[in-house]
């Protein structure tokens, strides 16, 4: 019986952070759209997504490598970061609904193979945008986020 709780709390735990995730997603595609020259509110909106993505890692649910980006991508545009945004959403949603470990239809990549990888490109365009800046403490957005959860599995 306790195993079971364990394993809902973890479930529960893992399906909030996805959720977090394609919140700020969503956040950064709106932003994007609908105040494209916005640079503060757009960055502080990706640093959110990146925050979420180093809680994702500490939990061990999704591994990435966030802190050292190691793509070398070429001087990026807000299209190339608005499409790998809109994907880290795709998949985290498809996580949500069908689990971490499903695998893409005609692929051999599961989700978390994509979030991983999507969530590093994302950390990579960012550290070599122009535009935008990553921040190097999520403390902040983490503390945040821990808060919120340690509220809900109380009531």
């Amino acid at each position: 019986m306790e195993n079971t709780i364990k394993s809902l709390e973890k479930k529960l735990e893992e399906n909030h952070l996805l959720t977090c995730l394609a919140e700020e997603c969503g956040e950064v595609m709106e932003a994007m759209f609908l105040e494209p020259d916005n640079r503060e509110k757009i960055e502080y909106e990706l640093n959110d997504i990146i925050g979420v993505a180093h809680l994702l890692h500490d939990k061990d649910i999704v591994c990435a490598n966030l802190d050292n980006p190691r793509i070398p991508l070429p001087s990026s545009s807000n299209k190339d970061i608005y499409t790998c945004v809109k994907e880290i959403q795709y998949f985290t949603h498809k996580s949500i609904r069908f689990g971490l470990l499903n695998f893409k239809q005609n692929s051999s990549k599961r989700n978390i193979d994509e979030l991983s990888r999507l969530i590093q490109n994302l950390v990579a365009l960012v550290y070599t945008s122009k535009k935008y800046n990553q921040y190097e403490n999520f403390d902040a957005k983490k503390e945040k986020i821990l808060k919120f959860m340690k509220k809900q599995s109380k009531q």
